[in-house]
């Protein structure tokens, strides 16, 4: 490894410029001068490099020429980026005549998300030079052709990158996705969505032609078995499972229909349709979970103009007869499920103006996430507030966020008991229970891709992309891990996704996360339309 505080490497300096590419200068840099003269008003805050930092190594620092700039020219030095490989990141930078100061020219690049395609032109131009492609994986257009001087030059470069990602790649290896159903699912036949059963012994799988069981148990325990389809009904788009009251929920062309879990058969698949109750047509999704000390599926109907959350309770009959508990004998409100014991019925119904685009469950408040912003709705009161209080909006992190796009939330988690993650699609940040500036994690995450879903398994924090898995430590904010593949999504619903709106509630519900304890829970995601558990490596 080269040493960390200095580099001899080429730079320019701001006199008159040279004549040739080739009389570039070579002097001395170190990463304090570096720190010192980079400046920029664009991305250098959205990536902590953190150049001073004792760990931080200097590999390699190049000069590259923009595409299509002629040479010789009168302002031929602003042609010119400096290529800083750091131990963790590419630079691309360009340096300022008037004081010598260095701005970036581009976003930098991860090094695990960096990707240089091979050089399949014919013709290298040996006069404008040799091209370098370089690929940011997982931004808007992030893309950009530069030249090296000869075939030579490029090589070398290419070298000490693909070296030193190498060490990345290695360093970082903490997690690795393991196949889990041995490449049954395939793009004909592709998991959409799993819910875990028996305490996570097995898992129910949704696909396009009905819901399948298999077996999560390792070899050592039992003989590993394909998946068996239980149930055979067409279109599932998401499932999920009520083991305590024994029910398994689908969504099925706009159906949420109700099944005893008990009737679930692979000799008879079809069989449990004759036990089968329609809980709610024209439904856009649901979700399970505990709000009011009520057992409830909460049902989201969307449209253009106005959505509404339809909370049902799962009732045991038998704390209606013990408890006297008096429950509502209409029909329209009022269902049985055949064989399961349990009655659901409709006990709240909340209006939201917007399209809603999820929801999450928790003790006495249910949180809407649509393209405009979070809210949470008290479910007794129906009062609504947003998430981040307005005295903090003006100054939280969403409001720097850019002109260009508002960010999109997607999900929102609770961390420690006494402060909130929420995520975007661009962003990350931490605010109080009460929607005000957090006291204890001011960290901001700016995620490298574009992620579509989120999963927790404390301490980390999983970002989903299509093409890669982006796992960051969830305090600090630091870039782990990123794991690459090809339509990649999270399966299973997390637990901890089940309710995370308690906002003003008096205690944390029970699925906060505590940093400390959920890392080996199991996670499974498509990756190249095949089931993977995302599996962490011991040591």
């Amino acid at each position: 490894m080269i040493r960390r505080d200095t580099l001899s490497s080429l730079s320019r300096s701001a006199s008159p410029a040279p004549q040739a590419w080739k009389d570039v200068v070579p002097r001395e840099i170190s990463l304090e001068e570096l720190a010192q003269r980079l400046v920029s008003r664009r991305w250098r805050d959205q990536h902590n490099l953190r150049l001073t930092a004792p760990e931080r190594v200097l590999v390699d620092h190049s000069v590259l020429r923009e595409r299509g700039a002629r040479w010789p020219k009168p302002d031929e030095a602003a042609a010119l980026i400096d290529v800083f490989t750091l131990d963790h990141v590419l630079l691309f930078v360009k340096e300022h005549s008037r004081d010598g100061s260095f701005e970036l020219y581009k976003p930098p690049i991860p090094l695990d998300l960096l990707l240089i395609p091979p050089d399949t032109s014919t013709d290298h131009g040996h006069r404008q030079g040799t091209p370098i492609t370089f690929i940011h994986r997982g931004h808007k257009s992030a893309q950009f052709t530069l030249l090296a001087r000869s075939p030579a030059d490029r090589s070398a470069l290419l070298d000490r990158i693909t070296t030193q990602q190498a060490h990345v790649w290695q360093q970082r290896a903490t997690f690795r996705l393991v196949r889990s159903a041995d490449g049954f699912f395939t793009k004909q036949l592709s998991a959409r969505c799993v819910a875990p059963l028996n305490g996570g012994r097995s898992v129910l799988c949704a696909t396009a032609d009905g819901v399948y069981m298999h077996s999560m148990l390792p070899s050592a325990e039992t003989a590993r078995t394909r998946p068996e389809k239980v149930l055979a009904i067409d279109g599932v788009q998401s499932i999920d499972v009520d083991e305590e009251r024994r029910l398994l929920f689908t969504l099925a062309d706009h159906c949420v229909t109700a099944f005893p879990l008990d009737s679930l058969s692979a000799s008879e698949p079809i069989s449990p349709h004759r036990r089968a109750r329609i809980v709610s047509n024209m439904a856009a999704f649901f979700q399970l979970g505990k709000v009011m000390g009520k057992a409830v599926i909460a049902v989201v109907r969307v449209r253009p103009i106005a959505s509404y959350v339809k909370l049902y309770e799962i009732v045991d009959p038998a704390d209606v007869h013990t408890h006297g508990r008096k429950l509502s004998l209409d029909a329209d409100t009022m269902m049985s499920v055949e064989s399961s014991d349990m009655i659901i019925r409709e006990f709240k119904r909340i209006e939201h103006p917007l399209e809603i685009t999820w929801i999450r469950l928790g003790t006495s408040k249910v949180c809407i996430g649509c393209n405009r912003g979070i809210s949470v709705v008290d479910v007794e009161t129906l009062a609504t507030q947003d998430v981040i209080d307005p005295v903090y909006a003006p100054s939280s992190p969403l409001a720097h966020a850019g002109d260009n796009e508002r960010p999109r939330p997607l999900a929102m988690f609770r961390i420690d008991g006494d402060e909130f993650l929420l995520c975007y699609d661009s962003l990350a940040f931490y605010i109080s229970t009460s929607g005000g500036a957090p006291s204890k994690h001011p960290v901001v995450i700016y995620w490298e891709g574009e992620p579509t879903s989120f999963a927790l398994r404390a301490p980390y924090i999983f970002a989903f992309n299509s093409s890669f898995v982006e796992i960051r430590h969830v305090i600090t904010g630091e870039l782990v891990q990123t794991i690459h593949g090809a339509n990649m999504r999270c399966l299973m619903l997390p637990s901890e996704l089940r309710g995370t709106a308690s906002i003003g509630d008096t205690a944390p519900p029970p699925y906060s996360a505590n940093v400390v304890d959920t890392v080996d829970d199991p996670l499974l995601v498509n990756s190249n339309d095949d089931m993977m558990l995302l599996q962490r490596i011991h040591a």
